[in-house]
This record gives C-alpha cells, sequence and structure tokens, in this order.
C-alpha cells in the first residue's frame, strides 16, 4: 500500500500488483474489509473499495465491520483518521524489539467510535469529503507553483553544462565558504527535548512553511557536539537520504537550528554564486538525474558528500543570475501566500474533524 503523509493515498492503494506467482504470504481482502497497518504510529488504514478482493502484506490486519447497518465505511473511515483517533493511538502505542512503536490489536478495537444514526454518519462524512477536496485544491495548487521555478530556469538556462553555451563550470565544493565545508548533521539525536534545539530533517525540506512548534528538538548537549552543522541561515540544504536531491535554502528563522544526518548543509559563498541559484540549479533535472545515478546503497539509498562536492555547477553571467533571481523572488512569494493558506485549510480541517466526531456539526 502506498502512503501519503503518514495516510494510505486513496489514488493509488492496492494499485501494486505482485509479479511472483506465491502469493501465500498475503493476506486477501474483500471489497468493504477494513486494512489496517500495524505499526499504526501514522494512521495507516483504509477501508478496501476499489477491487473484489486484493492482497495486502501479513503486517496489515483484516476485519468486517462488525454492524455494517449501523456503520456508514466513509465516516467510520474518516473517523480512524480523526485528530481524536490518532491520539488515542499515540496514547496506545509500545516499543518493540526493533525498536518501533506499535499499537496491539486489542488496543485498536477498544477504540470508542461515536455512533449517530446511520443517516447523520453520511451527513458528517459528506462535509469531511467537500472540507477535504477544498484542501487538496489548495495542496495541488501549491504543488503547481513549486513547478514554476524548474520551469523557469529550464527557460533560461537549458540544460545547463550541456546546453552549449561558453559558461564557466566548477564543482559545487569550490563554491564553499573557505571557512567551511560540506557536512551532514546529527547522528543520533536522542529523545525529544521541548526545550531543545530545533532539528531539520528531510521531510521538513519538502514542507512549504516549517512549524517549529511541531518539528523535533535536541538536547542542547547533544547540539554543543555538532556546532558544525548548526544553521545560521542561508545555507542550501540537500535531502541524503530518501527524499534524495530535496534542497532548500535555509530562511533566515533556521539560524540556531540544527540539521539530521539524512541532510547535507552547504554553506556557499555568496561572492562566488548566489545561493538561490545554486539551489535552483540543483533543483534542475541534470543535478538530479546525476544525484540518482550517485547513490550508494547501503541500509537505503544514500547520496554521500563526496558525490554532492563533485556536483558540477554552471556559472552563466552575473546579469542573467540576478534576472533569474527577480523572477523566482515573485515566485516565492506567491508560494509563500499559498503555502500559509494550505496550513490555514489543515487547521480549519482539523477544526472540523473535531466538531464532527463531537456531534457540533
Amino acid at each position: 500500500m502506498t502512503m501519503k503523509g503518514g495516510l494510505v493515498d486513496p489514488a493509488t492503494k492496492f494499485k501494486k500488483r505482485v509479479a511472483s506467482e506465491d502469493t501465500s504470504a498475503y493476506k486477501v481482502v474483500k471489497r468493504g474489509q477494513l486494512v489496517v497497518g500495524f505499526p499504526i504510529d501514522e494512521g495507516v488504514l483504509s477501508f478496501q473499495q476499489l477491487f473484489d478482493e486484493a492482497i495486502v502484506s501479513p503486517a496489515y490486519g483484516i476485519w468486517d465491520v462488525a454492524k455494517p447497518e449501523e456503520v456508514n465505511p466513509n465516516y467510520l473511515e474518516r473517523f480512524l483518521k480523526s485528530p481524536q483517533a490518532i491520539t488515542y493511538y499515540l496514547g496506545k502505542l509500545r516499543s518493540t524489539t526493533a525498536r518501533r512503536r506499535s499499537l496491539d490489536r486489542s488496543s485498536f478495537l477498544e477504540l470508542p467510535v461515536p455512533l449517530p444514526p446511520r443517516e447523520e454518519q453520511k451527513r458528517i462524512a459528506g462535509i469531511l469529503d467537500q472540507a477535504d477536496a477544498l484542501r487538496r485544491l489548495r495542496t495541488r495548487a501549491l504543488d503547481k507553483l513549486n513547478t514554476l521555478g524548474p520551469a523557469i530556469f529550464h527557460e533560461m538556462f537549458g540544460e545547463g553544462i550541456a546546453n552549449g553555451k561558453c559558461w564557466g563550470t566548477c564543482s559545487l565544493g569550490d563554491l564553499v565558504r573557505d571557512d567551511d565545508r560540506i557536512n551532514y548533521g546529527v547522528v543520533q539525536p536522542g529523545d525529544h527535548d521541548p526545550k531543545g534545539v530545533p532539528l531539520i530533517r528531510v521531510a521538513d525540506l519538502t514542507s512549504p512553511v516549517v512549524d517549529f512548534t511541531a518539528v523535533k528538538r535536541i538536547s542542547n548537549d547533544i547540539d554543543e557536539n555538532y556546532a558544525r552543522s548548526r544553521l545560521q541561515g542561508g545555507e542550501i540544504l540537500i535531502g541524503c537520504v530518501g527524499s534524495i536531491g530535496t534542497t532548500m535554502v535555509a530562511p533566515k528563522d533556521f539560524c540556531g537550528a540544527n540539521i539530521a544526518r539524512a541532510v547535507a548543509r552547504v554553506a556557499i559563498d555568496p561572492e562566488k554564486c548566489d545561493p538561490e541559484f545554486v539551489a535552483e540549479y540543483i533543483r534542475s533535472d541534470l543535478v538530479q538525474r546525476y544525484f540518482q545515478k550517485e547513490v550508494r546503497l547501503v541500509a537505503q539509498p544514500t547520496l554521500n558528500i563526496k558525490q554532492i562536492r563533485e556536483t558540477k555547477i554552471v556559472s552563466p553571467p552575473r546579469e542573467l543570475q540576478e534576472s533569474f533571481l527577480k523572477r523566482i523572488g515573485v515566485l516565492k512569494k506567491t508560494r509563500e501566500v499559498v503555502a500559509n493558506d494550505c496550513l490555514k485549510q489543515e487547521t480549519l480541517f482539523a477544526s472540523i474533524q473535531h466538531r464532527a466526531f463531537r456531534g457540533e456539526l
């Protein structure tokens, strides 16, 4: 099953076909049955409504709704993914020998579910569907805006090295400040410290706005041991594990934060090249293809410092860079407005969910 944002993505769930003919290790789930993934710290659950039968990993639990005549499946699925339900799951999670938190079957089945009359369930589910659809429209608008930066870059600079222009090239490492170097971040962040230092992780590089009230924080003692990766703002941050090649320029409010081991910090000397231009160049198809080619398979695909340092960067005339950055500046302001609207929509949707399952809609 495909997860998106911690939840099953309805557009892709159950689409994967198993290539092997031996499916004995899998479970068969029929249309209308509830599928629950364990561990459930990310709320992986959904009704199977796309096929008469599908197969899922043995790690998933499968249940029939006890009284289908009393429960609207869409209403139940909405409740099981609501903030109230997620809070319940998090309160029941237990550590396992594999150092992962898991919710056992009995605790999941003990979750109290509010059950108004079936027609009321259908009405509530319909309201939540509409609110969710509006929320997704905002998100799609932001996704479209995120594609404009690379499009503008390609329009102005083509494929960079391969564009046939007589522009100088250098390695990314050559653009780093003379008193600095490219480096990873904190290897073992330890437990969350509410009063500690914010830790920027790969997932934060894809967020339109980083919520510092929700990010993981590390103790000041751990931060002191990783002063080399502490941020001042203006550094290029590159995802090295998971979302490889994800890139952002650290905003000023990142000053004082640190980064995780899966993030590389690149402090560009602005006298050598503009960091915003370099960041957009790294996002280009040319560099992204290079990253994907150079990743190393250890426990999971990883981009290392050597590959980042050796990344070839083209240096167009300064006036062309400045023209590009003016266009990108307008785009960034628009993107910030839409991103803030997305956050407001998320907050509003969570509020509607709370009200819906307290009988206040």
